[in-house]
């Protein structure tokens, strides 16, 4: 005849306390991560680093362009094919995701009095500035050289010998 003990309790489980414990543990790891971590940050570095590619491609297109010309354009349409007879400069000049949802857009200067420009800037605006160098290179000129709107966030590319006054009185936005 076998006898059973009532009163000893089982182990096989964890108790509430233990699994409240557990989480908390978890919590805490995984709250400490977001923060080291922070990926909304690290989303807004990869979209900046495709905002200065795009600059670059932009830039090599144009010098192609001054290549076959001689001048800039005088305009470019960002989001659109850029051709010019049977010569296509870029299947779609890039623009800033951001600038469908009422984001900053790409913005392209010359020298609009000038029939045959000699320069311009691409602008494209940055979510982080980066303390490490600056971001475009207008910013290092003697002469008082950027545009109204402009602050540490944009970036830009640069070709010719721009002109100063030109830059200086237009507006980014």
């Amino acid at each position: 005849m076998s006898t059973f003990n009532i009163n000893k309790k089982s182990q096989n489980g964890f108790t509430l306390v233990e699994l409240l414990v557990v989480i908390g543990i978890l919590a805490a790891l995984i709250s400490g991560a977001i923060i080291t971590l922070n990926p909304f940050a690290q989303i807004e570095k990869g979209y900046d680093a495709q905002r200065r590619q795009d600059l670059q491609q932009i830039k090599n297109a144009l010098e192609i362009y001054y290549q076959d010309h001689t001048c800039y354009p005088g305009s470019i349409e960002f989001g659109s094919e850029w051709s010019e007879g049977n010569v296509v400069y870029m299947s779609k000049v890039p623009q800033d995701e951001s600038c469908s949802q009422g984001g900053s857009c790409y913005q392209y200067l010359v020298d609009d009095s000038d029939i045959c420009p000699q320069w311009h800037v691409v602008f494209a605006r940055l979510s982080q500035s980066e303390n490490l160098s600056p971001n475009c290179a207008l910013i290092s000129r003697s002469e008082l050289c950027i545009p109204s709107g402009y602050d540490e966030n944009w970036a830009c590319a640069i070709s010719g010998s721009v002109v100063c006054s030109v830059i200086s009185s237009s507006t980014l936005n």
